[in-house]
């Protein structure tokens, strides 16, 4: 689920359910982790998968381990 799905799934409700939205962007947050193993495991590179590991690194800057156990934990916790 990409973060527009999430964000417009919830824009439709009426009522937020804050865990299912964090739950919802810490499922992205490992969806995109996936994808970056893969894409590093993959050889040899192509100029696609370069690419894609490149864009898959900027996005995961602001995501760092601690970030998702603070996830893990609010939804939990939610």
């Amino acid at each position: 689920m990409t973060w527009k799905e999430v964000k417009g799934a919830f824009r439709r409700s009426k009522k937020y359910d804050y865990k299912a939205m964090l739950e919802a962007q810490l499922g992205m947050l490992e969806g995109l982790r996936e994808d970056l193993k893969t894409a590093l495991d993959e050889e040899p590179r192509s100029e696609e998968t370069a690419a894609t590991v490149e864009w898959l690194q900027q996005m995961a800057i602001p995501y760092n381990e601690s970030e998702v156990e603070r996830l893990r934990k609010l939804a939990g916790a939610a």
